[in-house]
């Protein structure tokens, strides 16, 4: 389930409410089973995808901060910059600035 999970977030950028309908099942339904298979929260699960993207975004330097989001599944960049910040101890601008300086891989 993670990995149809995983490819219809990032590849089709699809909400859990599309994905939930897609699979035929109620969102509530969903989760409870997708936290009984892998012992994780689906939302969790899904923000981790997210930005686990949002990182391999970050070092192309053609995409700006606001591109990254969107691309990401993050309708507001600033609620993207915030959860970014939160989840990661950095910004998006100073997580691309350590990329740039070679001090975190970007992939």
């Amino acid at each position: 389930m993670p990995s149809v999970i995983s490819e219809s977030i990032t590849v089709n950028r699809i909400n859990l409410s599309g994905l939930s309908y897609a699979m035929h099942v109620s969102l509530s339904h969903l989760s409870t089973v997708f936290k009984q298979t892998t012992g994780n929260n689906l939302i969790s699960y899904v923000t981790e995808l997210r930005l686990e993207k949002a990182r391999e975004l970050l070092s192309d330097m053609q995409y700006s901060i606001s591109e990254v989001a969107a691309l990401s599944g993050y309708s507001d960049a600033k609620y993207f910059a915030k959860l970014f910040k939160k989840k990661m101890g950095s910004t998006p601008s100073e997580y691309r600035n350590l990329i740039i300086q070679g001090g975190i891989d970007g992939n």
